[in-house]
């Protein structure tokens, strides 16, 4: 999480900054997915310990299921990502420019 945040804060000074917003968008997006991978594996312990007949899932299908549901996820976030951004340069409309210097 700490890199996206460190991108957010170069973003201060420049918003038309590509590389600190790469950096902020690829950190708050995978950050989040790496600690719930290990909510996931942790689930699966736990699922082990206090018994596999309470579970709708057998434990070893857990990990595989819920990250192969981020991976999926985070690819989606990939592709469709760019699709409000067509052009890497500024905006030229001076009412987009007032819009961000607010």
């Amino acid at each position: 999480m700490f890199p996206g945040y460190g991108g957010r804060i170069a973003l201060r000074n420049n918003v038309f900054n590509g590389g600190a917003f790469k950096l902020q968008i690829v950190g708050l997006t995978l950050a989040p997915a790496f600690l719930a991978a290990g909510l996931y594996l942790n689930l699966k312990h736990m699922i082990m310990v206090f018994g596999s007949g309470i579970s709708l899932l057998k434990p070893h299908l857990y990990t595989w299921v819920f990250v192969g549901c981020d991976i999926l996820s985070i690819a989606m976030q990939g592709v469709y990502l760019p699709a409000p951004y067509p052009s890497p340069h500024p905006p030229s409309c001076p009412s987009n420019k007032n819009v961000l210097s607010h």
